[in-house]
């Protein structure tokens, strides 16, 4: 059409109603036709028809958009819903709800109704606005833009001064992502703990001492623990206060109390003495060993003052002692152990002075045997990492945690521990039994909790002597950790009440890792502790214990670390709001759907008989879907019309009005193309196959495959992989099989690697390619040659970094690699005639044919009529450079068919008959101008299956190609339906 009369056309007013010719009205029927069309546009409400037709009934009830209207109500039901399953959902836990129907998945399957509900609406809303601009009168240009508005965002971005009504619902269509997106972003999770529930545990625990060691030598002295409680000593020393559990019934932490034996704590008051045993152990050893204590032949004096003197040289600054007492049969006097406790707080006035005043102070307690209501912490999870464990302690949801490790004068015992009654022992040791209950128990306490220090002096100064736990109370060194200047009349030693707990609040430890106890319990907290090791026989070694008796269920509380759904009703919110907004904005679409005479869609089809095309003419004014029925068995096609009033035209009518020979239409005359259908003869080649996309079939079979190594990646680690792929293309038809070399440059490599091993690893893919092919060779019959691919140097689709000074120091490396392996030399993928020369130059000397495959354009800007390199060059320089240049073939590649297809028609008007054509596409979707090749996995066209593909190479070979194969995204199954097309045919 000429373009200076396209203005003409595309103003062409139009409208839609009714159809009949007006050159066949009276002038009676053209007053009524003018008059009903007068009321209608005064807003009759479409009331009245203008014409009396069967097929066209307007009115607010006939023509009631029930779909639509239906479809927003779901909309709204389901973003209510939505809101109402994450107000549900909040705070509960994952265990409450039921596990096939989360929360997250509902909302998902609401917004997926939602979303589907409106794309129904605005599809509808749409089809009424459209074709009610249509009713009211309006040009084809405007009527155009409008479509384009309902079925593409950019024209609505584009058009925005004609912004209206549809181009406001078929943004919406792109706005109800905000509302999705809201609602998943509302919904998060948390672990917490699930409120307490009721459980019954049930363990082990002994109220009663068992025995524990025995009687050595003459005395009453323990000299041999019992091995059960040796042994709970040495388990309760490595866990820090966590015991094994041996307890059934708790699945998370649980809070219980157990009773068992221990003891209770009856201490008398602690008394404070000043002290400055500096001063006093200084004088003392003056005194000892000067004049006054000496009888003149270096021996001591037995003087009281000298004797006084030598006992004062040591002065004791801590002791703690456990010692049983026994009271044989008397029961009016029980058995117990006698703690003993000593320590001072002393500090150095001055470094050089030898004087350090402090405080001194002495407590005993006495252990009587009785059953302690222990208070319990159980960990028991079903993770595999998890460490189940048992200790002493309160539940801090029901308990002041901050009193748990004090100690209770008036209750005789810890914090939280119950004395529930005495469980007394009288040990005589008659009749040979030296075995013992306490004194096993003392010892144990001595060895694990007991200790000494004292300070002397000397003439080299003060000295600290400790033995047993003493160091773990002694609370200062003396500057020792600061790097003070050492001095040997410092004595401030300080140590700490063994009935206190040792808080480490400003450690490092404590200040970096605040979710754990790195305190030390006081004295009593660790009696409490080994008792209570020793109730539960943690062993499992105490012989005499009685299981069944000791063995109860007891009551406790569990709670479960949970995860919990966590909405935030801000984004829930926004997300109602967003729904309703993009409903009202797809309200104003219907407006007026009462105007319009029968149901609308905007069919390709249904706009076609609208506007009375020939294919389907028809005499009534049915819908769309009865008028189908009517002229459905119609067949037509679209191209060269060669018969007919439309003869010379590409369009669609009628089969017989066409011409086969569709390819020369547009540089010939209709006449011609006829001419040359019927004197047509063409003598054919065999059609060679290539094979298809290395890359993807690496990545369906499980092979390494990531950037930047891209294929190569396979070659360096898993070989196996590209001999597998090489094997199933040559079995599936493929006649030449290209060598995985493409990614063997320094873009994928690096430079330093390609270097090192660019000339192992092309070896390696010549090597297998080259063995695959004669492999299949030998099982077919066939032969099967290899092609070995010569890459862009500088990188796919970059013709602008084509570097002519070094793309030889990187081809030779290839060619002469390749070279031993090879049949066939492929430049491919060359977006500049430059880069064929280089090839061209590289393989000159090695005797072997060179097929060159360009790369045509086929981004979004290309244009497909005029198919160009990505250099601009034009596919006529090609041909003309592949003629000069003596190449074999002249192929095109990695682009999709149509661009592919198109390059070959350019090429074969110029082509000499001495070179073969070929063309192997992707199956890419559409990439901008600026997508880099190789960058990313590029998204595949699903529609270009094998069948599409095959189709498409078929048409290849009837335009002229004689080599066919695959480039990206064209697998197997592709190259397999290719071949057994094309040969069969």
């Amino acid at each position: 059409m000429d373009s200076k009369k396209e203005p003409q056309v595309f103003t062409r007013s139009v409208s839609f109603g009714p159809d009949q010719e007006l050159d066949t009205l009276t002038a009676e029927e053209r007053e009524a036709r003018e008059d009903a069309e007068m009321k209608l546009e005064g807003g009759s409400g479409g009331s009245q028809t203008p014409v009396d037709d069967p097929d066209w009934k307007p009115g607010f009830a006939n023509r009631f958009p029930w779909l639509g209207f239906g479809a927003l109500t779901v909309v709204l039901v389901c973003a209510v819903a939505s809101v109402l399953v994450l107000c549900l959902a909040d705070n509960v836990s994952q265990t409450k709800w039921k596990k096939q129907i989360a929360p997250n998945v509902i909302i998902t399957i609401l917004n997926s109704v939602a979303n589907l509900c409106f794309g129904i609406a605005i599809s509808n809303g749409i089809a009424i606005a459209w074709w009610r601009k249509t009713l009211q009168g309006a040009t084809i240009e405007h009527l155009n833009r409008s479509w384009l508005f309902s079925s593409s965002i950019k024209e609505v971005i584009l058009g925005a001064k004609y912004f209206n009504f549809i181009a406001l619902a078929a943004l919406t269509a792109k706005l109800t992502i905000i509302d999705g997106t809201l609602l998943q972003k509302s919904f998060g999770t948390e672990i917490r703990a699930d409120p307490a529930a009721a459980v019954d545990i049930t363990g082990y625990a002994n109220t009663s001492i068992p025995m524990t060691g025995r009687i050595t030598g003459d005395s009453t002295v323990t000299g041999l623990l019992a091995k059960n409680w040796n042994d709970n000593l040495k388990i309760w020393s490595q866990g820090g206060g966590l015991l094994p559990n041996n307890y059934a019934g708790c699945e998370g932490l649980c809070y219980l109390y157990v009773p068992g034996a221990g003891f209770e704590f009856d201490c008398t008051d602690a008394v404070e003495l000043d002290i400055d045993y500096g001063v006093a152990v200084r004088n003392a050893s003056a005194i000892a060993i000067g004049p006054d204590c000496t009888n003149g032949d270096g021996t001591l004096s037995n003087s009281t003052l000298c004797q006084q003197a030598l006992a004062n040289t040591t002065a004791e600054l801590f002791h703690l002692s456990f010692d049983p007492v026994y009271n044989g049969a008397d029961s009016t006097n029980h058995d117990y152990i006698n703690m003993s406790m000593l320590y001072t707080n002393a500090s150095d006035v001055a470094p050089d002075q030898g004087t350090c005043p402090g405080k001194q102070y002495s407590q005993t307690c006495q252990l009587r045997p009785a059953v302690i209501n222990y208070p319990v912490m159980i960990q028991a999870y079903k993770d595999e990492h998890s460490i189940t464990s048992m200790s002493l302690a309160v539940d801090p949801r029901t308990h002041d945690n901050s009193t748990f490790h004090l100690f209770n004068a008036t209750g005789k015992q810890q914090s939280g521990f119950e004395v529930l009654r005495y469980s007394d022992i009288h040990e005589s040791f008659i009749l040979g039994d030296t075995r013992t209950r306490l004194g096993g128990v003392a010892k144990g306490f001595s060895i694990y909790l007991g200790g000494n220090a004292s300070l002397t002096w000397s003439a080299a100064g003060f000295w600290l002597n400790q033995d047993g736990n003493s160091p773990s109370y002694l609370f200062n060194d003396l500057g020792t950790q600061e790097g003070k200047t050492a001095s040997s009349d410092l004595c401030g030693f300080e140590f700490v009440d063994p009935m206190n707990r040792q808080v480490f609040e400003e450690s490092y430890a404590a200040s970096h890792d605040p979710f754990h106890n790195y305190d030390m319990p006081s004295v009593i907290g660790k009696i409490n502790q080994m008792m209570f090791a020793l109730a539960l026989d943690i062993s499992n070694e105490d012989d005499d214990k009685n299981i069944t008796a000791g063995s109860l269920s007891r009551p406790a509380v569990v709670y479960k670390d949970t995860i919990h759904y966590v909405i935030n009703k801000a984004y829930v919110f926004g997300a109602l709001a967003s729904i309703i907004f993009c409903i009202l904005c797809v309200l104003p679409t219907y407006w007026g759907y009462w105007q319009l005479g029968r149901d609308v869609t905007l069919g390709p089809f249904e706009i076609a008989a609208a506007f009375r095309a020939p294919n389907l003419h028809h005499p009534t004014n049915k819908p769309i879907d009865k008028l189908i029925k009517e002229v459905g068995n119609r067949e037509v096609k679209f191209g060269a019309i060669v018969v007919g009033h439309d003869a010379g035209k590409i369009g669609s009518h009628a089969l017989q009005c066409f011409s086969n020979y569709f390819p020369q239409v547009w540089k010939s005359t209709i006449s011609t193309a006829i001419l040359k259908i019927r004197n047509m003869t063409v003598t054919q080649r065999p059609v060679t196959i290539l094979d298809g996309g290395m890359s993807r079939e690496l990545i369906r079979l499980g092979a390494p495959f990531r950037q930047p190594e891209w294929s190569a990646l396979s070659l360096i680690e898993a070989p196996d992989y590209v001999r597998q792929v090489h094997l199933e293309f040559a079995r599936a038809g493929a006649d030449v099989i290209t060598t995985d070399s493409y990614a063997l440059v320094p873009f994928h490599l690096g430079e330093e690697r390609f270097r090192e091993r660019g000339k192992e690893l092309a070896q390696l893919a010549g090597r297998l390619a080259r063995e695959a092919a004669d492999q299949v060779s030998k099982e077919s019959g066939r032969k099967i040659s290899v092609a070995g691919s010569l890459p862009p140097i500088f990188g796919s689709y970059e013709p602008a970094r084509f570097d002519v000074e070094r793309v030889h120091e990187y081809l030779d490396i290839l060619v002469d690699a390749l070279q031993p392996y090879i049949d066939i030399w492929l430049g491919e993928t060359l977006s500049v005639i430059k880069e064929a020369e280089a090839v061209k130059t590289a393989v000159a000397k090695s005797g072997k044919p060179l097929w060159i495959s360009f790369c045509p354009d086929d981004s979004e800007s290309a244009n497909l009529s005029s198919p160009r390199l990505r250099s601009g060059e034009s596919i006529s320089d090609t041909v003309e450079w592949a003629a000069k240049a003596g190449v074999e073939a002249l192929l095109y590649n990695c682009c999709r068919p149509n661009f592919a297809g198109s390059a070959l028609v350019k090429a074969r008007q110029a082509v000499p008959s001495t070179l073969s054509l070929g063309v192997y596409a992707n199956t890419f979707v559409p990439r901008s101008s600026e997508s880099p090749a190789n960058e990313d996995i590029s998204a595949t066209d699903a529609s270009l299956d094998a069948v599409a593909y095959a189709a498409d190479a078929q048409a290849w070979v009837k335009h002229g190609a004689r080599i066919v194969g695959g480039c990206c995204g064209v697998g197997v199954k592709h190259i397999e339906r290719l071949s057994t097309l094309l040969k069969a045919t």
